[in-house]
Order: structure tokens, then C-alpha cells, then sequence
């Protein structure tokens, strides 16, 4: 589900954690975009899922955001202690 909807992105990078977070959030992201000044339409990741966002949607993405950093300087330290 989450590498189909990857796919749909422009950015063969930026596709894989839009995608996770849309559906860990239930929500739809891409469609109606604005760069610029000109408009274009957006591949819809989370197809199906909710279209309005909330603060606690924010909130929700905030802390899994914080949490994965943790996550990774865990790890790196943890290999940084393994190596020296």
C-alpha cells in the first residue's frame, strides 16, 4: 500500500516517507499545489483516506517525526559505543 502510493510521487526520494505518513495519519496528501505562483494537480498519496487536516494530525506527525530522530541517534550511538 505505502510503496504504490510511493510510486505516484514525482521524487523517487520524498515518495516513500509522504506516503508512510499519510497513512500513518489517515490522510490524503498531494492534489491542488501551488509553486511559484502556478498551480498544478499532485498524484493523491493516501487516496481514500480523510482530506482535511487537523492540529492533532500536526501533532500526531510531530511526534513521529521527533520520534524517529530519537530512534536514529539511538542507533548511531549505540554503534558509535559498538566501534570505539
Amino acid at each position: 500500500m505505502i510503496i504504490k502510493a510511493a510510486r505516484k510521487h514525482a521524487s523517487p526520494n520524498s515518495g516513500y516517507p509522504e506516503a508512510a505518513m499519510a497513512y500513518a495519519l489517515g490522510i490524503c496528501l498531494g492534489g491542488k499545489r501551488s509553486y511559484d505562483g502556478e498551480e498544478y494537480q499532485a498524484p493523491l498519496i493516501g487516496e481514500g483516506l480523510r482530506t482535511e487536516i487537523t492540529i492533532n494530525d500536526l501533532q500526531k506527525a510531530l511526534k513521529i517525526y521527533v520520534t524517529a530522530c530519537a530512534a536514529l541517534w539511538l542507533i548511531l550511538l549505540i554503534l558509535a559505543t559498538a566501534l570505539y
